[in-house]
């Protein structure tokens, strides 16, 4: 029989509803397509179905596609996704695409009208609000995302059609969520489009949870985004004696991260964490092959490290710049009244690679005095001692930090809240001034607050499948697409371990905690 057939009876035997559900008691899901996300999901869906009594329904999101792009997806289902479907068959679920073929309804083009009159710059799209729910920043990334753009030209007929289009997309899930029949909604992320009901839901005080092999996060009505560090302090819960234990376990976890020759599968257990486009873990500190990277002329060596223009510019909320096109380009004219030696470093793993570093070359040609970094890991900039790093908020905040080389955020509104060891500036005078400043600005490079950090943002996570993080190290396949997981689940299955794993789960949702910590420190 093969692995997959087998996977099949096994969740049969063991994810079958056996609560009697409410004939109009629903639980919206995204369609789960990564197969590692599908195990940890198993559980919860088996556990929200006993506490609410009600239908489970996989959506497959898709409001504001034409009729084209709707048969594509009923393709889809029954071709490339043919397994996930079965899976979801197998279990009774009802799997629906919701569309919305109709004109536009008068609310929507009211609502379209009011907007196009108060946009009168890029920044203003990301706080539009409808229903007096944020949208805006889910329509923003959503619509530089899919459209490979790397900001928004406001005054484009395209942009205007598209929000329309975001608008419709906004009242269906609206019109369906206020009807007061579901009970619960699980999403793939709470940022795109994709996180439009999650937003509804929080209105109408709706449970929204987000999760995968070995995470689980819960949405309240106040949560916007994952990295929130209100919502990610687990530290300050935990005994004195066991605070001294994690910051010495984050200690030797950071050590084991930054030694370019040793590997530890699970440094960076929390999959999500992994501040990239890629789940996998980026060689970011490798060993060092070159070296001279930076002029030789005892001035200081400033690097940008870009972001991908697509990525979700607001998944950690509002910044000092509409986007991180907008970043760069201000960073590049800033270059020109600074007596630095300037550097960007593309981002090694681009949603679209080929296109984000079109766009920073083309930039780039029209600033002489910024010197690209092709193929250079950060080991290397730090053995040739680089002076100053640029980041809008990502891992190189911490990382950096921990060598004590200044970094610069963008953001004082982000997952570095609270700690400071980088540089958060309140806006953009603050900004140029610290860039302009910087040997002079006296930085914080505590180890306590990186530890801490790094143990909240990286080291606290669901330990549902303790041996997932080594195969996903050591197996040539991806984890998320191939069959192989399942057949490593149901390899190393034990009915022990599945009874602790759903009481993990219940205790979760019933305590509505923000995340699901079973990760131990050793």
């Amino acid at each position: 029989m093969s692995t997959f057939f087998k996977f099949l009876l096994h969740v049969k035997k063991n994810f079958s509803q056996k609560t009697k559900t409410e004939k109009n008691n629903l639980i919206l899901v995204e369609f789960p397509s990564h197969k590692s996300a599908i195990i940890g999901l198993l559980h919860l869906l088996k556990i929200l179905n006993e506490v609410h009594r009600a239908k489970i329904i996989i959506y497959i999101p898709g409001v504001s596609l034409n009729i084209k792009d709707y048969f594509k997806n009923v393709c889809k289902l029954y071709t490339r996704l043919i397994k996930q479907t079965l899976i979801y068959k197998t279990l009774g679920w009802d799997i629906k695409i919701f569309k919305n073929f109709k004109s536009e309804d008068p609310i929507s083009k009211k609502k379209y009208n009011e907007l196009l009159g108060s946009i009168n710059k890029k920044e203003d799209i990301s706080s539009i609000r409808i229903e007096n729910i944020l949208v805006g920043d889910l329509f923003y990334d959503t619509y530089t995302r899919w459209n490979s753009e790397p900001t928004i030209i406001i005054d484009s007929d395209h942009f205007k059609s598209m929000l329309g289009k975001y608008l419709s997309e906004f009242y269906h899930w609206y019109d369906l969520i206020e009807k007061g029949l579901i009970k619960s909604i699980v999403v793939s992320h709470p940022v795109y489009n994709l996180a439009i009901p999650l937003r509804i839901a929080q209105k109408f005080g709706i449970p929204v949870y987000i999760g995968s092999i070995n995470f689980l996060q819960y949405f309240d009505k106040d949560r916007k985004h994952l990295w929130e560090n209100e919502y990610r302090d687990h530290y300050k819960l935990l005994s004195n004696e066991d605070k001294i234990k994690a910051l010495n376990y984050s200690e030797k976890k950071l050590k084991i991260k930054f030694n370019p020759n040793q590997n530890n599968a699970d440094t960076d257990q929390n999959v999500m964490s992994e501040r990239n486009i890629n789940s996998g873990k980026l060689d970011t500190f490798s060993p060092i092959r070159k070296k001279n990277i930076f002029i030789k002329n005892g001035k200081p060596n400033v690097v940008i490290l870009a972001h991908c223009f697509y990525d979700s510019p607001h998944n950690e909320g509002e910044w000092i710049f509409a986007d991180f096109y907008e970043w760069v380009i201000h960073l590049l004219k800033l270059s020109q009244t600074t007596d630095y030696n300037w550097y960007i470093k593309k981002h090694p793993a681009s949603v679209n690679q080929k296109l984000n570093d079109q766009t920073i070359e083309e930039l780039v040609g029209k600033y002489p005095n910024i010197n690209i970094l092709e193929d250079v890991n950060n080991t290397e900039l730090l053995a040739d001692n680089v002076s100053l790093i640029l980041t809008a908020w990502g891992s190189a905040g911490y990382e950096f930090s921990y060598h004590e080389v200044p970094v610069i955020l963008a953001s004082n509104n982000c997952s570095y809240v609270g700690y400071n060891f980088a540089y958060k500036p309140k806006d953009v005078q603050d900004f140029d001034y610290a860039i302009k400043n910087f040997q002079n600005i006296k930085f914080n490079y505590a180890k306590k607050d990186i530890y801490k950090f790094y143990y909240n943002q990286m080291l606290t996570y669901w330990d549902l499948y303790p041996n997932y993080q080594d195969y996903k190290a050591n197996l040539n396949n991806n984890l998320a697409s191939d069959d192989e997981i399942f057949r490593l689940w149901i390899k190393d299955f034990s009915e022990e371990e599945h009874s602790k794993n759903l009481k993990d789960v219940e205790n979760f949702i019933v305590s509505k905690k923000n995340q699901l910590i079973t990760s131990k420190i050793n």
